[in-house]
């Protein structure tokens, strides 16, 4: 795979920048997006006579050519170690790819490398369940994706329902038991290879729910706080909740 290009670390380098209420400089750049994106490859290969990787000569290039302050994305006062803050054109920039940056992340930066080049280059991306569906793509795909999602939603819902409760699969806590009549049928479907990275044909329905399984919300995050994401038997081993419902009706 090619070496990553300096332009498709700028909407990467804007996350960092949107989640750092004091701003970021250089160095914590550097470090930053070599946690979020994991060169591997040819962008670790350390440049002669120098410390530098390929991979962090070109985030130092992005703060040297000054490319997020021309673009307007961020402000920086004068001074080579003063921090990098994001402008609200840079929020807006980075909230436009947020989700299918997110389903990029999850990889080594090989795997995500297509992802980035149509980041970088501005094209719109429509994330529905890890299915990433990208410019010249959209319209009667972008109906097809959500119909297909849909389907195997309401498949999975009912393939994982126990006498009508759907407990997540690494804390058993069950929206319906939670919330009553409100909470009945809610659940958030965990996909264990997200559908972008699989080649090849849809998989049909019976597959599809077999790469599913039903997790509340907050084990939902907890499984995408690492790359790739946590086994969901990891996570029952970091509980250290359980949970007891009311019989009594308000």
């Amino acid at each position: 795979m090619a070496a990553i290009s300096e332009s498709e670390l700028v909407i990467p380098a804007l996350k960092l920048l949107t989640e750092s209420s004091d701003g970021l400089n250089t160095s914590q750049l550097i470090s930053g997006l070599a946690d979020l994106l994991h060169p591997t490859g040819d962008d670790l290969a350390i440049l002669e006579g120098r410390r530098d990787t390929k991979f962090s000569q070109k985030v130092r290039n992005l703060t040297s050519h000054n490319t997020l302050v021309n673009r307007g994305y961020a402000i920086r006062a004068d001074g080579r170690n003063q921090p990098y803050r994001i402008t609200d054109a840079g929020r807006v920039a980075y909230l436009r790819h947020r989700d299918a940056l997110r389903s990029s992340s999850e990889y080594s930066l090989d795997d995500a490398e297509e992802v980035l080049r149509n980041i970088a280059e501005d094209k719109q991306i429509v994330v529905i369940d890890d299915v990433v569906i990208r410019e010249g793509q959209l319209g009667t795909r972008t109906s097809e994706y959500r119909v297909r999602s849909q389907r195997l939603r309401e498949a999975a819902v009912d393939y994982y329902s126990d006498s009508g409760r759907i407990p997540c699969h690494a804390c058993e806590f069950d929206f319906s038991s939670a919330y009553d009549v409100i909470g009945q049928g809610y659940v958030q479907i965990h996909h264990l290879i997200p559908v972008s990275f699989l080649s090849g044909e849809p998989l049909d329905l019976h597959d599809a729910i077999a790469n599913v399984r039903p997790l509340c919300a907050n084990c939902h995050q907890m499984v995408h706080t690492k790359r790739p994401p946590l086994a969901i038997e990891e996570i029952k081993t970091r509980l250290r909740v359980s949970y007891t419902y009311s019989t009594s009706q308000s």
